[in-house]
Order: structure tokens, then C-alpha cells, then sequence
């Protein structure tokens, strides 16, 4: 491995299992310093156990207010994590929210939509039009 990402923090949800912990564990591998997150804290514990220099963190990403207080821990630990610059490059000025895409899910899902095929549907705040 290299050490590309030496001196980057990385922030994995999902790190407990699966993609997330093989992403969480490559980034490791590359250099960075990795706040491993999972709304299964015993998971991202093991998952960062053997990981120098990372942390687990409990984070369920539907929840806002797991979502703030995962932050503050990574902050409070010394892992900067700068979730208001991420914030501020959304065009909406706000992370999304579950209710964010359960009215386009709904639609979809409608009599409405029934001659609608091969549509993207993008529910991201605006980041795509970057």
C-alpha cells in the first residue's frame, strides 16, 4: 500500500461490515486516519480494534441527532472532521433527511409514475448540478 491518504481523515459509515469495513480498512491501509461508524457500536469496535490510530463510533445515519453527536465524538477524540464545510458545499445548506426521499420514493412507487422508465431520480441537495 501507499500512503496517499496520509494526513486525511476519513469518516466511514457502514464501517462495521461489509464495503464499509473493507473501505474503512483500505483507507487505513493508505495512510488515514479513520473514525470507523456504525449504528452497531460492538461492530465498529471490532471492526477498528486492530486498526492503529482509528476510532469506532456509534452512528446511525437516519438519526440527525446520532449523526451530531458521532461528529462531536470524532471532533472530541481529535479526528477533525469539518461537517460545515461538508454542509456548505450542498446548494440546499442542509444534509438530507429520510423525509428528503420518501416523497420521490412514494412517487415512484404511484399509479402516477406507471409510464415513467429509466429515470435518475436525484435526491442530493443539489450536489450533482456542482
Amino acid at each position: 500500500m501507499t500512503n496517499r491518504l496520509a494526513g486525511r481523515t476519513a469518516l466511514v459509515t457502514g464501517a462495521g461490515s461489509g464495503i464499509g469495513r473493507q473501505v474503512a480498512t483500505r483507507f487505513a491501509a493508505e495512510g488515514a486516519r479513520v473514525v470507523f461508524t456504525d449504528r452497531d457500536a460492538a461492530a465498529a469496535t471490532a471492526a477498528a480494534k486492530d486498526i492503529d490510530g482509528s476510532l469506532a463510533v456509534d452512528m446511525d445515519i437516519v438519526d440527525e441527532r446520532s449523526v451530531e453527536a458521532g461528529f462531536a465524538a470524532a471532533d472530541a477524540a481529535g479526528f477533525t472532521t469539518d461537517r460545515a464545510a461538508i454542509i456548505s458545499r450542498i446548494p440546499m445548506g442542509r444534509s438530507g433527511t429520510a423525509a428528503d426521499v420518501e416523497g420521490i420514493m412514494a412517487c415512484l412507487a404511484s399509479h402516477e409514475l406507471s409510464y415513467a422508465t429509466g429515470a435518475n431520480f436525484r435526491v442530493d441537495g443539489g450536489m450533482t448540478t456542482l
